[in-house]
């Protein structure tokens, strides 16, 4: 009798010498193919924001996107000055957070302020 599990096939046995993986290490290692962020560096950034940049800042910014150690930051226009001169410290605080060296580099990105934006998303042409 052959040994089936719920979807109705057999269960793969993992290729030989190696260990069975997480689903989390998994997609970080696609993700990383694709280019696409670290989650483990982006994830924390994104929802713990606030403590890198404190209240002020956060109600004026935004992390964007994270890759190749290269941390973008969204910020409304009449805050992008200000943050060129934060960088070190945007830097060294992220690092902080996620616990690794991870950001080498902080770029900003001028962005519509919060109460401008439309609730829907970007409009696509």
């Amino acid at each position: 009798m052959s040994e089936r599990g719920a979807s109705g096939r057999r269960p793969r046995a993992p290729a030989t010498g190696s260990e069975p993986r997480s689903i989390a290490e998994t997609l970080g290692d696609v993700g990383a193919q694709l280019g696409l962020p670290d989650p483990k560096v982006l994830a924390p950034l994104v929802t713990r924001w606030r403590e890198v940049v404190g209240d002020t800042l956060a109600e004026h910014t935004r992390v964007r996107t994270f890759r190749d150690g290269v941390l973008v930051i969204g910020v409304e226009p009449v805050w992008a000055s200000h943050l060129r001169y934060l960088e070190a410290d945007i830097t060294a605080r992220a690092n902080r957070l996620v616990g690794e060296q991870a950001v080498t580099a902080v770029r900003f990105a001028v962005d519509m302020p919060e109460k401008s934006r439309d609730p829907r998303g970007p409009v696509v042409d």
